[in-house]
């Protein structure tokens, strides 16, 4: 939608007629005086005085508006209080997904009235006008004035996960000393003239927010009959020019917060009684560098290949936030590291966040300490769910919430398909335990709720608080092969879904955890040439069906685990039982299984397994002649270029089987050595 926009056509004036009555431009894209519920989406609007009006002071009336997908750019006169979207008296609107660009209007310096804003929100002096409305994912750049102003009593808004970057004044500028109890949370308000954020009023909650680069201050609260009570939450304020934190001194009385990072100060210190904040900022030369020279720094969407330089310590709620398809961050061996390991807030963080993006690759990456490792999710609009992601070579240890129960895990994934998590180690993921949890409770290495078709491919899963995996919600046709997982708290593989059906259970090591080896949950799955030993009673989680006792497989879920088909595994040794069918189930067969003790199990034609748990194999044996040969060595050796796992393999000790397993067989055969 093109309008004509000049000098002539845009003093015709605003609506109502008075100057100074903040009403928007009779010549605007979209105008709305007085109509609730109303949608307005997906719309272009460029070359108007205004670009999208709601409300006006002569009607005061406009509720439960929206603003989604609009692309609003062009617009305004220089001379003219114009903006992008102008919002008056407007009460619980959501104004979400817009890109908002290239207004003109009075500008910078033009006071609190002036044009030129990406969204300006004007509420009224009595009443509830102006409240309660939600801002959320937009991207406000280049502006004359700033992206988001408010002004007047707006209260109780929340601005939440907007980009307002490049701005001529600020980022997000909250001017009037009544604009007050607002939620600013999870932005970025980066490189603008002047002001990442202003507050000029009382009683909101900053947090979460990426505040760098501005030309004067990132976190401005420098209204002296204002600026009070304002509570800071794990900001990362960082190379702002002149100052990154500021209040106006010991008029602007109670801004208070806590683990902000920052490094330059002006009367403001965190709760800690540090002096500043509570983190310093990393060096600006580290972060994850494309070939172009661009440098994405911690809170950063990821739009390019990149690779780190060094160890990222983050203070943000996330460490990278991925931006794009088809795009690789190769950590080359350093970490991403929130230093804040079991200390989850409201708003659980990730050192890696992907909402709605394809064929992403995730390689070489350590990364600790925050809410979830990983997070694959849907986007938030639940229109696009994630395909083709892998995650390879990782090192993801030591995220969770021991504070309260919580679903944080190493990785997180919902809705995704098709994708490969493949070759990592994966453990001592924490949680808050209790003996009887829930099944999305954190402390799994992998989580996962929905999907189908990914691959779980010869990681290492171990010392994780609750399973080294979990899947749930209908996950089909999944292939879980080649992973060693041991030490876990309730168990090693969880199919946990009476519908978690048609899946591949293969060549894993699921020994040595609490509680069940192998849980299956549903229905028609294929488990074979497992090795499901030693598992044991005695866990944290014994008030539950998974985790109470030392199974080996454990096809206990009522209603599901059914059909099953168990081919060739080794089950010996566990504490309770080495297999288990709940009473009730039928359909699960199998053959040449070895084990010891069933309930409600028996191979085909037999009784139990076929082969009973006999003497154990000696360790370097293994095609199982009762000796060590140059033969078990060249098998050691193709295990090792298949990234294959057996603890007879793995006579050096170190959880995997490589060449030197081999050479330490082979050399083990010339001496007749035992290993």
């Amino acid at each position: 939608m093109a309008g004509a926009r000049s000098g002539p056509v845009c003093t015709v004036g605003i609506m109502g007629g008075n100057p100074g009555e903040q009403n928007p431009a009779k010549h605007s894209g979209v105008v709305n005086r007085q109509f609730d519920n109303v949608v307005i989406k997906n719309i272009e609007i460029a070359n108007f005085c205004g670009g999208i009006g709601l409300g006006d002071m002569v009607n005061n009336d406009v509720d439960n508006n929206t603003v989604i997908g609009c692309n609003i750019h062009e617009c305004g006169d220089s001379a003219m209080e114009t903006q992008g979207i102008h919002m008056v008296h407007a009460r619980t609107c959501e104004v979400t997904k817009n890109e908002v660009y290239d207004i003109d209007g009075t500008g910078a310096g033009s006071g609190c009235s002036g044009g030129g804003n990406g969204i300006f929100m004007y509420g009224a002096n009595t009443g509830e006008r102006g409240w309660y409305n939600n801002f959320t994912g937009n991207y406000l750049h280049n502006n004359a004035k700033s992206g988001f102003f408010m002004k007047h009593q707006c209260k109780h808004c929340t601005i939440n996960n907007n980009k307002a970057t490049e701005n001529a004044d600020g980022g997000i500028v909250l001017m009037c000393v009544e604009s007050s109890y607002n939620t600013i949370e999870g932005n970025n308000a980066s490189e603008n003239v002047r002001y990442g954020i202003f507050i000029g009023s009382r009683n909101n909650t900053i947090r979460y927010n990426t505040i760098t680069n501005n030309g004067y201050c990132g976190l401005d609260m420098g209204r002296s009959d204002g600026s009070y009570n304002n509570k800071l939450y794990e900001n990362t304020v960082c190379g702002n020019s002149e100052c990154d934190i500021r209040t106006c001194g010991p008029e602007c009385y109670e801004n208070h917060g806590y683990n902000n990072t920052c490094n330059t100060t002006q009367y403001y210190g965190d709760d800690d009684s540090t002096t500043g904040c509570t983190y310093d900022c990393e060096p600006c030369d580290v972060g994850c560098v494309a070939e172009d020279g661009t440098v994405f720094r911690c809170g950063d969407a990821v739009t390019k290949n990149c690779t780190l330089n060094g160890n990222m310590n983050c203070r943000a709620r996330y460490g990278l936030i991925i931006g794009a398809d088809n795009i690789t961050i190769d950590g080359a061996g350093y970490a991403l590291d929130r230093a804040d390991s079991g200390k989850c807030t409201s708003s659980p963080s990730a050192g890696i966040l992907n909402k709605g993006y394809d064929d992403v690759v995730v390689t070489n990456l350590e990364v600790k300490h925050f809410c979830n490792g990983i997070y694959l999710n849907i986007n938030a609009d639940g229109g696009n769910v994630v395909y083709r992601n892998t995650i390879e070579n990782c090192n993801i240890h030591h995220n969770g919430n021991v504070t309260s129960p919580s679903a944080t895990h190493g990785i997180k994934m919902q809705y995704v398909f098709n994708s490969t998590i493949r070759n990592n180690s994966i453990h001592d993921q924490v949680a808050y335990a209790y003996p009887n949890p829930g099944c999305e409770d954190g402390g799994n290495g992998l989580f996962s709720y929905e999907g189908e078709y990914n691959n779980i491919i010869g990681n290492r899963f171990y010392n994780n608080q609750k399973a080294g995996m979990l899947i749930k919600m209908k996950p089909k046709y999944w292939n879980i092969s080649h992973n060693h997982l041991w030490g876990n708290g309730q168990a090693g593989i969880i199919l946990r879904c009476m519908q978690c059906d048609f899946n591949l259970i293969e060549h894993n090591n699921a020994s040595d955890n609490y509680g069940s080896g192998i849980f299956i949950g549903g229905n028609y799955n294929l488990i074979r040439y497992n090795t499901v030993c030693n598992n044991r009673d005695g866990g944290l989680y014994y008030d539950d069906g998974v985790g109470s006792h030392g199974y080996g497989i454990n096809m206990g879920r009522s209603g599901g685990s059914l059909n099953n088909t168990l081919i060739a595994n080794t089950v010996c040794g566990n504490d309770y039982l080495d297999m288990r069918v709940v009473t009730g189930v039928t359909g699960n067969h199998g053959s040449e299984n070895i084990c010891n003790t069933t309930y409600n199990y028996n191979d085909d034609s037999t009784t139990g397994c076929t082969h009973s748990c006999g003497t154990p194999q000696r360790l370097g044996d293994l095609n199982g002649d009762s000796e060590i040969t140059p033969a078990d060595a060249v098998i050691a050796l193709q295990m090792a270029v298949r990234g294959e796992y057996s603890e007879d393999a793995d006579v050096s000790g170190d959880h995997k089987v490589t060449s030197l397993d081999a050479l330490l067989i082979l050399q083990a055969a010339a001496e007749g050595a035992n290993l």
